[in-house]
Parts: structure tokens; C-alpha cells; sequence
């Protein structure tokens, strides 16, 4: 596959959709779907995100071919660096108003999360 620079970029949750079909072995691209947060009507024709220019993309990569198959690829998804992420609990009514300030200050300048800092 040849990368274009037309291709839209991979949304969040066909991200997830990938990283959920590699997580659970590559078996059910349904049940990947259902995990990442998809509707029913998607769901029932996966073809419509596995199918994407921007999965092909990611899949190719990954390394995985342009369908995510490639026969040679190991299927335990800690072979890929695939693991739960660590959820840390947050008590924010603890925290003093200067550590929030400074919270939303490093949100807002980190470029892969989207904060919306509110002003009220």
C-alpha cells in the first residue's frame, strides 16, 4: 500500500478498534467494535471501519499487512507492546488550586489529549 497524503487521519476509536481486534487475538472484529465503543448498525458491518484507508494505514503500519492478517505476525497482543492501560483514581477535591492550575496548564500544552480548558 502506498501511503498517500489524502488518507484522513485514524480516528480514536478505530484506534481502539484496532488495538481491541490485536488485544483479543485477532478473532473477532465484531466484538472489537462493541469495546471501542461503536454502535450496533457499525457493529454488524465492521467492513465499514476495517475497510478505512486510515486502518489499512494503520495496519500496514504495524506491520500487519493491509488487512491486519499478515500471516507471520505473532497474535499474543504483549508481543505488540498491547497491554491494559493502568487506570490511576483521582481525587481532584484534595488537590490545592495552584496543583489545578497547573493540571489544566500541562493539558492544555500536551498535544495528544483534547482539554478544553473552561474559564469559569
Amino acid at each position: 500500500m502506498q501511503l498517500r497524503k489524502n488518507v484522513r487521519p485514524i480516528t480514536f476509536r478505530q484506534k481502539r478498534a484496532v488495538e481491541c481486534w490485536i488485544r483479543n487475538r485477532r478473532h473477532s472484529k465484531a466484538q472489537a467494535l462493541r469495546e471501542a465503543g461503536y454502535s450496533k448498525a457499525i457493529i454488524h458491518q465492521p467492513h465499514k471501519v476495517f475497510d478505512s484507508k486510515a486502518v489499512q494505514l494503520e495496519f500496514v503500519l504495524r506491520g500487519l499487512g493491509i488487512d491486519g492478517k499478515s500471516q507471520n505476525m505473532p497474535t499474543c497482543p504483549e508481543e505488540y507492546g498491547l497491554k491494559e492501560p493502568e487506570v490511576i483514581p483521582v481525587d481532584f477535591s484534595l488537590m490545592t488550586t495552584e496543583q489545578l492550575r497547573e493540571l489544566k496548564q500541562k493539558l492544555a500544552e500536551t498535544p495528544d489529549v483534547n482539554y478544553y480548558p473552561s474559564f469559569t
